[in-house]
């Protein structure tokens, strides 16, 4: 009967002790929803209601069993206590019911949940594959770009730095690497204000400051090659950007080469100003001192000497050097072997001498003293040599440590070649002054000696004719037929040497006429001049064809009349073996000339005869009469009103002969 407490005691404790064990059960399986689906959902509405089916049916038979014991029949406490059971077992499967609703609900949202993250996470695995795409796609296009703009950086002529705002060299590219000789993988070493000249230092700092404004300047800098040369450059000055933004901090400069242009220019200016020289000097002496003050400045630290080479006494003498301190002719030399003196070897050898370092050379020591108190450094002797002849030589002096460079060894050359081809071409020059000023006396008196003899003979051939005619008239009856025959050939041959000589009296006066020019029409006067040949012209059957548009032009009125006379009489002569002869005269229009032409179809002219049948009592392989005057009267005549004459022909094709007439306002 003892036993039946503790048995009720067990079950009482075990009862209390359910609702908190189910709780921890419950508790447990709300736990087990951190865990993935696939667990989480197996099976899980199976022990829903295997729970809820549990619990209920323990505190239904619980409050039963209390209520059949007798002992809780006695008494009333029992009955309230099995009912309490009854009605705790009834809340605790409404617990049990609202947990497990709650977790079926929290399981759909859970499922809902996991859903829409997995669809999530497929966008997102999508948004990433083409992300991931899009990002290696630019990574080649970057690449790409990269090759493209380290390829055109590298390949570029020009030289290319990109500088900090405190002048630091950041980068380069390959044309700076082969200018200087110098890796770019050392920019820590490099500093270019050290390779500019104090003033080209100025320049880069000015316009460095002003590209951070925004602006783009250009200007000039002279840099050192690796083998010292110094090269002139084009230098432009930018701000760096990024897009269509200016990145602060630093500037870019971009150096093109402009040494050979800025050499030629100068090369230019200094065979304009040897010619301005030579052409406002009256003496080689003069050119040579308007050369070395012109051009002396082009060598920054030396001096210009100059020799001048005189050839009748195979002597140099100094033309000009103020740094020597003597005067021209205090210092001659003869070109001689043995000479002492680098100015008269160079002239002897006719070759370029060049000494680096004046006091270590032997050949100078005799001047050492001299060349100490000036502080010289090299010289440069070159003979100035024009068509094999010698016209003397340059000497470039460099002082305080100054080296020659090529350039200035190329310009010193230049300038000797130019010099020398300048006094060569005045020697020219005013030998044929002075041969044209013997020529022009000898014309004069020659013209002179024609006039004279010209009319000294005219008398005494006239007093021939004048005989012959009174001869042939007085005893004309007398003479037999051989007499009469020989005094009609002195009269006539009078009268052509006569005519021949009154030719040349006026080819005499043609040089020295000074008349007034009249307008002339062509048309009119050469269809007068063919009346004159009507004859001629009428018996041959000659077809005669004068162009209406002959134009008007300016010129002495008589002597064109002789011009043309000679020529259509040419023309007529010369076409008097044809079966159809033919003349023709028209004109050509040039820009500052009349072109006149006389055109035959007679036997023609052989071309070696051009300039034959122009000169004076000369004729062309011709049978036909003539003095050999009126083709040289022709050309001294259109020559002298500024015109020219020339011929084209062939044998046995015709001729033509064509003059020029200026076109006169």
């Amino acid at each position: 009967m003892r036993k039946q407490p503790s048995v009720r005691i067990f079950y009482r404790k075990t009862m209390i002790d359910a609702p908190r064990r189910l709780t921890d059960f419950i508790n447990m399986q709300a736990a087990l929803q951190l865990k993935p689906l696939n667990q989480l959902t197996a099976g899980f509405d199976q022990r829903r209601e295997i729970l809820l089916s549990a619990a209920t049916l323990v505190c239904f038979l619980l409050g039963l069993f209390f209520l059949g014991v007798d002992e809780l029949r006695e008494g009333g406490f029992q009955s309230v206590v099995a009912i309490a059971w009854v009605m705790v077992g009834g809340v605790v499967s409404f617990l049990v019911y609202s947990t497990a609703k709650r977790n079926q609900e929290l399981t759909k949202s859970l499922q809902k949940a996991t859903e829409s993250l997995n669809d999530a996470n497929a966008q997102l695995q999508f948004y990433n594959e083409s992300l991931s795409e899009t990002v290696k796609k630019r990574t080649e296009e970057l690449l790409f770009a990269e090759l493209q703009y380290r390829s055109l950086f590298d390949s570029t002529a020009e030289l290319i730095f990109i500088c900090s705002a405190d002048y630091r060299v950041l980068e380069v590219n390959r044309a700076v690497e082969l200018f200087f000789g110098w890796d770019r993988n050392s920019l820590q070493e490099f500093n270019l204000m050290q390779r500019l000249a104090p003033d080209d230092t100025n320049r880069m700092i000015l316009a460095a400051q002003q590209t951070e404004k925004g602006e783009l300047v250009k200007t000039e800098l002279v840099l050192k090659d690796q083998r010292g040369e110094p090269h002139f450059f084009q230098a432009e000055f930018s701000p760096l950007t990024f897009g269509q933004s200016t990145v602060s901090g630093g500037f870019k400069i971009l150096l093109q080469d402009i040494t050979i242009e800025k050499q030629t220019r100068l090369e230019s200016e200094v065979i304009i100003k040897i010619g301005e020289s030579i052409n406002r000097s009256n003496s080689v002496n003069e050119i040579l001192q308007r050369v070395a003050n012109e051009l002396g400045g082009l060598f920054p630290s030396a001096e210009m000497i100059l020799y001048q080479y005189d050839d009748d006494e195979n002597t140099l003498f100094l033309a000009h050097a103020s740094i020597l301190g003597v005067e021209r002719a205090d210092l001659i030399y003869r070109v001689a072997e043995g000479v002492p003196g680098i100015a008269p070897r160079t002239a002897f050898l006719r070759r370029e001498f060049f000494i680096e370092d004046c006091l270590l050379d032997e050949s100078l020591a005799y001047a050492e003293l001299f060349l100490r108190q000036k502080a010289a450094q090299s010289l440069l002797s070159i003979p100035m040599i024009a068509s094999g002849d010698l016209q003397g030589v340059l000497q470039i002096l460099t002082l305080r440590g100054k080296h020659f460079s090529n350039d200035e060894k190329r310009l010193a050359r230049l300038i000797a070649n130019e010099l020398a081809e300048g006094l060569y071409r005045k020697k020219l020059s005013a030998a044929l002054t002075e041969a044209n000023k013997t020529l022009g006396e000898k014309n004069a008196e020659l013209e002179h000696f024609v006039y004279s003899v010209s009319h000294d003979l005219k008398a005494p051939l006239i007093s021939i004719q004048g005989f012959a005619a009174q001869i042939q008239e007085l005893y004309f009856d007398e003479l037999d037929y051989e007499a009469r025959f020989c005094l009609e050939r002195i009269r006539y041959n009078a009268k052509t040497m006569e005519d021949m000589i009154s030719e040349l009296l006026d080819i005499s006066r043609i040089s020295r006429e000074n008349v007034e020019l009249d307008e002339v029409y062509l048309y009119e006067m050469t269809s007068s001049i063919m009346e004159n040949y009507r004859g001629h012209i009428e018996t041959r059957k000659a077809k005669v064809d004068i162009s209406p548009e002959l134009p008007a032009v300016k010129f002495p009125k008589r002597r064109l009349e002789q011009v043309m006379t000679n020529l259509v009489g040419n023309a007529i002569r010369y076409t008097a073996k044809v079966k159809e002869p033919k003349i023709s005269i028209y004109a050509i229009e040039n820009i500052d000339n009349h072109e006149i032409v006389v055109k035959d179809n007679g036997i023609g002219i052989d071309p070696k005869d051009f300039d034959k049948v122009f000169r004076l009592f000369e004729r062309g392989e011709s049978d036909q009469a003539g003095s050999g005057v009126g083709l040289a009267i022709v050309k001294k005549v259109i020559e002298q009103y500024g015109g020219r004459i020339w011929i084209v022909s062939e044998r046995g094709a015709g001729s033509e002969f064509h003059f020029t007439v200026k076109k006169r306002a």
